[in-house]
């Protein structure tokens, strides 16, 4: 059994590595993007950086965003095994 101090340090390092894995996510979005091409260094990502701090600072804009990813996480489909019910009657 782990100690309580064990559980702790585990669960800080996988808050640790989700943290690490947002910033792994924007950066392979942007890097996939075909509007990437025109940031020439790393002013123009840093001007890019503020730009988008900016628009998180507006409310409205976070509302617009986060209803957008809502739609499109929905739209993914569901992960995982599907419920009994359904699992049953496919062995049927």
């Amino acid at each position: 059994m782990q100690s309580y101090k064990d559980q702790v340090e585990a669960l800080r390092a996988q808050l640790s590595k989700a943290r690490g894995s947002l910033a792994r996510d924007v950066a392979a979005a942007v890097a996939g993007s075909d509007w990437q091409a025109f940031l020439r260094d790393r002013y123009d990502v840093a001007v890019l950086v503020e730009r988008v701090a900016e628009l998180g600072r507006q409310s409205e804009f976070v509302a617009t965003l986060q209803s957008a990813g809502d739609r499109a996480r929905q739209q993914g489909g569901q992960r995982g095994r599907g419920s009994q019910r359904r699992t049953l009657g496919a062995r049927r």
